[in-house]
């Protein structure tokens, strides 16, 4: 008997699944799987901190299916050569998935498109990751919007579809599963310090306790301010239609003048989408900068600076206590995310790519199009109407939006004790060991690898002759 194959790949999850609803509203059965691709897990820098939150996702979803009575199948290889052995062992009657929006996924997906027509078999590609599609919003004449604002003026005029459920599930489907397609033990579920898996919980918390504090709250780092949903986010544990959906639902809820505390998460929403368009009709952006005059900047590169960077070991408490969190829970608070992405490109004249590619590497929630599309941001390169000439000063940033030192204090344990009045911008010592003492600075906390004032001029002249 025939049966639909349906690919998971960004959207584990079973309700509010295009996908998945596409296939139980058919009269055959459906066999649902994921595919561990060695060309994203095998990447060199790929932390396996993310690496255990996919397998422990993947775990999840595999309960999920086991409770209706349905096996989840986890397998290894190149997707086109797991279809095609999968197609060569079983009768498929097409292929469904989700669509994926990145330079890779587009490439990797038309190659599979390839494959079953040549084999003659359809794979059905469905809507589901974002609000709306790069193509549904467009200039007049179709070209594309480049600038934030006038992209959300159409964004937030257009109907968004609600959250759905996914239908009724049929019974268990046979299927015959190669073994050479099983993945090896290195990627079994086990241990690690990921914290549980729960978006429903995260949402609640979200949604009963913190939305209508959001638009202030979102910018101090050191309280729980923000949503924490973008891991699941990222991977399809929750969609962007139900987060949409529970947005609006508090909105509604609140007198008309209180309405603007909500408009700050849903505008984080059509960011998301935002850059999605970005990258879908500028897939250079991937790897050169979105206004291409910026690449010819001469970045210095300095690896001693990039490492000292990496390890928050940059004499910058703020800068350092945000790449702290990264390092330690492969997350970051996203107002830290702009500050240490400026530091890197505006004071220390790193190539943002550099910092990038870093980030990928650690983050649990990366996205290639928010990713590139924050970096390019911060960066002056990307599609900000308002470039080169905004550059964040660390220390003001320090005592704005962590006036009492509490995040700095809980990611730099060694500047606990530290005089409130120093916390934020340590004077740089000379005579050694002696004159810290006298300035109460803790032996093991470095000074500043570089001088923020002198640097930001050098920033200027550097984009000036560039971007005037």
């Amino acid at each position: 008997m025939a049966v639909n194959l349906l690919w998971f790949r960004r959207d584990l999850r079973l309700e509010d699944n295009h996908a998945l609803a596409y296939c139980t509203s058919q009269p055959i059965g459906f066999v649902p799987l994921f595919i561990l691709d060695p060309d994203i897990l095998d990447r060199q820098g790929l932390s396996q901190r993310r690496i255990d939150f996919l397998l422990q996702s993947l775990d999840r979803l595999k309960g999920l299916f086991a409770e209706q009575k349905k096996i989840f199948h986890i397998l290894y290889g190149k997707p086109v050569s797991v279809f095609r052995e999968l197609c060569r062992q079983n009768t498929i009657a097409a292929i469904c998935m989700n669509r994926d929006y990145e330079p890779y996924a587009l490439r990797r997906d038309a190659d599979v498109e390839e494959m079953g027509t040549q084999i003659g078999v359809p794979v059905l590609v469905f809507k589901d990751t974002v609000l709306h599609e790069p193509q549904e919003i467009t200039k007049e004449n179709g070209d594309p919007y480049q600038v934030f604002t006038p992209y959300y003026r159409q964004w937030l005029r257009l109907e968004k579809e609600p959250p759905f459920s996914s239908g009724l599930w049929r019974s268990l489907t046979p299927f015959s599963i190669p073994s050479g397609l099983q993945p090896d033990s290195k990627y079994q579920v086990f241990p690690s310090p990921v914290k549980e898996i729960s978006p429903e919980k995260q949402m609640d918390t979200f949604f009963k306790d913190k939305i209508q504090q959001y638009d202030t709250d979102r910018d101090i780092p050191s309280i729980e301010g923000t949503s924490r949903l973008s891991p699941y986010l990222r991977f399809g544990l929750v969609s962007v239609r139900t987060l949409y959906a529970k947005s609006m639902d508090v909105a509604r809820d609140l007198p008309l003048e209180q309405r603007f505390r909500i408009e700050s998460f849903i505008r984080q929403l059509a960011w998301r989408d935002f850059y999605v368009q970005i990258m879908y009709r500028f897939p250079y952006v991937e790897n050169g900068a979105f206004q291409k005059k910026y690449d010819a900047i001469v970045w210095e590169n300095n690896p001693e600076w990039f490492d000292a960077w990496k390890k928050g070991r940059t004499g910058f408490p703020l800068v350092d206590a945000g790449m702290r969190q990264l390092n330690a829970e492969g997350w970051m608070h996203n107002r830290l995310r702009m500050i240490t992405a400026s530091f890197l490109t505006k004071d220390l004249l790193i190539d943002w790519r550099w910092g990038a590619e870093y980030f990928q590497s650690q983050l649990l929630d990366h996205d290639l199009a928010l990713n590139n599309g924050g970096w390019q941001w911060a960066a002056s390169t990307g599609t900000d109407a308002q470039p080169w000439f905004r550059i964040f000063n660390p220390y003001e940033q320090s005592k704005k939006f962590d006036p009492e030192g509490n995040y700095i204090r809980k990611y730099i344990p060694e500047l606990k004790n530290m005089d409130p009045a120093l916390l934020h911008q340590p004077p740089k010592t000379v005579g050694g060991s002696k004159n810290r003492k006298s300035e109460r600075l803790p032996a093991d906390y470095p000074d500043p690898i570089v001088t923020h004032a002198e640097r930001r001029l050098l920033a200027l002249e550097t984009y000036k002759r560039i971007g005037s």
